[in-house]
């Protein structure tokens, strides 16, 4: 609007004046370029798909590598395993190649946390364990054997033993023996699995065998009760030596209760052998004594004279557990002894604990596997000498007499006493 109001030389008369007005009003307008172009055109992509000629040549030479290498892999891996097949079955009795065909060829799958354990019945006159045990329980040389064969074992344990043999010396050989030989009235216990049983006729749940070695390895996975044990019993120990500290800071006397304590009034040959070794250092083990009684209770040493051995276990388990324990409880060390500089405060505290949890961790871990059935028990005592001492040991095992040899999974090895040639004072 200001340029219709704008002053002009020429806006006060004329033509030029009026056009200037007309021009001002009424603007002019361009040509459009844009529409005086050409269009442009879509561009179209399209796609070649390029496919190659079917050549046999190409299937002849992937015929053949596949052919070469199959036969140079059979002939390299499976030949050997095949001849070695057939020279092993050469040498199978007929019987065992009866067993072989006989085996059935049916799919169990077993399922997840159904292992247990179960106890079989005891055995019977007519069993042939029982009858072994009858054989073995007369022929006194064969029984000698045995005693022998568990001494060089023991005396083959300790001298491969790098701890032992820098403490005590070499060589290692036997002073005394105390064992007696006993023939249990059960089988051991046996571990089942349920699983689903495929046959050719029918698809149900059934139970299978499982190997005791195996079982005892499902278990330690899937319950770890060792290590809950340990870390319990340490959580205690600290418990207990807080309660000692509170009771000391308030001045009252704290009297420690020891953990592997013994009386002192206890007989030093309470439930010895005649002639066996009174009681050192180290003190019998309760848990060895536990499993002594036990063995003793539910065995025998003539089985001849049995005529029913399932009756007379079942007479003994209707007796109750009988006396108590043959030993008295293993001793701890005093806490009041030597004094050690700590490398940081509470060191000792932690050791204390540490020391107890491991303890209880290691007796849980090492948990004997149970011996194969017709197994005969070994127990006693044996005491071998070294350059630099005496020592005792307690020993449990089992005779396996299919095999002729011990289970040495199953055996039960602990020290009871150790006495030192040469005994210098402390102080």
């Amino acid at each position: 609007m200001s340029r219709l109001f704008r002053t002009s030389p020429t806006a006060m008369g004329g033509p030029m004046g009026t056009l200037g007005r007309l021009r001002s009003i009424v603007p002019v307008r361009q040509p459009r370029l844009a529409s005086l172009q050409a269009p442009k055109k879509p561009v179209v992509v399209q796609r070649i798909r390029l496919r190659n000629r079917f050549r046999l040549r190409n299937v002849l030479i992937g015929t053949v590598v596949f052919y070469v290498s199959y036969q140079v892999y059979t002939t390299v891996v499976f030949s050997p395993l095949y001849a070695w097949l057939e020279e092993e079955e050469k040498h199978l009795t007929p019987r065992q190649l009866k067993e072989l065909s006989e085996e059935d060829l049916d799919t169990f799958i077993p399922l997840p946390l159904t292992m247990r354990s179960v106890q079989p019945p005891p055995y019977s006159g007519q069993d042939p364990e029982w009858q072994e045990f009858v054989r073995i329980s007369r022929d006194m040389p064969y029984q000698e054997r045995m005693r022998s064969t568990l001494t060089s074992t023991i005396v083959q344990q300790l001298t491969i033993n790098k701890l032992l043999v820098m403490k005590m010396g070499k060589p290692v050989k036997v002073r005394r023996s105390w064992l007696d030989i006993y023939f249990p009235y059960q089988p051991p216990l046996e571990f089942v699995r349920s699983g689903i049983l495929i046959t050719d006729d029918s698809i149900g749940i059934a139970e299978r065998p499982v190997d005791s070695g195996l079982a005892n390895m499902t278990t330690r996975v899937l319950w770890p009760v060792a290590v809950a044990n340990g870390a319990w019993v340490t959580l205690q120990t600290v418990a207990q030596l807080h309660y000692q500290q509170i009771r000391r800071m308030l001045g009252y006397e704290t009297t420690t209760k020891p953990i592997f304590g013994i009386p002192a009034n206890a007989p030093k040959t309470a439930g010895l052998p005649p002639g066996a070794p009174p009681y050192g250092p180290l003190q019998q083990n309760p848990e060895i004594q536990r499993m002594l009684q036990q063995v003793r209770q539910q065995s025998t040493k003539r089985p001849q004279d049995i005529k029913d051995p399932a009756a007379m276990a079942a007479s003994q388990a209707q007796g109750g557990s009988g006396a108590g324990a043959l030993g008295t409880a293993s001793p701890s060390a005093t806490e009041a002894g030597n004094v050690m500089t700590e490398s940081f405060p509470g060191q000792n505290f932690v050791k204390q604990a540490m020391a107890h949890g491991w303890m209880a961790l290691v007796k849980k871990w090492k948990r004997p596997e149970i011996p194969p059935r017709g197994s005969v028990i070994v127990s006693g005592m044996v005491e071998v000498e070294t350059p630099k001492a005496f020592v005792v040991l307690d020993v449990v095992a089992y005779w396996d007499p299919k095999a002729r040899a011990y289970h040495h999974r199953s055996t039960v090895l602990r020290f009871r006493r150790t006495q030192l040639k040469e005994q210098r004072p402390m102080r």
